[in-house]
């Protein structure tokens, strides 16, 4: 238990307190369990371990990433991207297919070495190789997203704002659903009485 023995007697105290002070219309001003309420939710959220916590932001992921990729732009038309090599051209890095960026879009938390605790959804930067045709779900590469609108603060402005914006109803539900049925698996407690 991450709640100190100090913290709980005080929340008893300020309880027991409570049975004794009046509201303004005159009733009783009751608490009831309420340091057993905050023990409860203390070892839940300890119970609940990352994974289990990673599994709920997960869940969500299909529908971020659908709503992310509704406001990347799409090119008409194939293009490519030369690099340079020693202080010279070295000739055609990518072959970039139309559609390519909106299939950079990925869940990227689970793609880097890192590992995070949530789910970061956005373009995938990943080098395919040289001469390589961005053209498919495997081989993509989202290097250019930046500069789309001419800057990182735009992309996220026009596409990464947007698409939160767009989506955090939805994700948000999910989440809760997903994290409803984990809290199922505990015994009864205080949220349920």
């Amino acid at each position: 238990m991450s709640i100190s023995r100090s913290k709980l007697n005080r929340l008893r105290a300020l309880e027991n307190e409570t049975q004794k002070k009046t509201t303004k219309a005159g009733k009783l001003f009751k608490m009831y369990n309420f340091a057993k309420s905050v023990t409860e939710l203390d070892d839940m959220i300890n119970k609940v371990t990352k994974e289990k916590r990673k599994e709920i932001s997960d869940a969500a992921a299909p529908i971020a990433l659908k709503v992310y990729k509704s406001f990347v732009p799409r090119s008409n038309k194939p293009h490519k991207f030369y690099s340079r090599g020693m202080d010279r051209w070295s000739g055609p890095k990518y072959n970039i297919e139309p559609g390519n960026l909106r299939r950079a879009i990925q869940n990227i938390s689970d793609k880097k070495s890192w590992k995070a605790l949530l789910t970061s959804v956005g373009p995938l930067y990943k080098d395919a190789g040289v001469g390589v045709k961005l053209s498919s779900e495997d081989k993509t590469d989202g290097f250019y997203a930046h500069m789309v609108f001419g800057s990182t603060k735009a992309w996220i402005s026009k596409v990464r704002n947007k698409a939160e914006k767009g989506s955090q109803n939805a994700v948000i539900n999910k989440m809760s659903s997903m994290a409803l049925k984990y809290m199922k698996e505990f015994p009864r407690q205080f949220w349920e009485l």
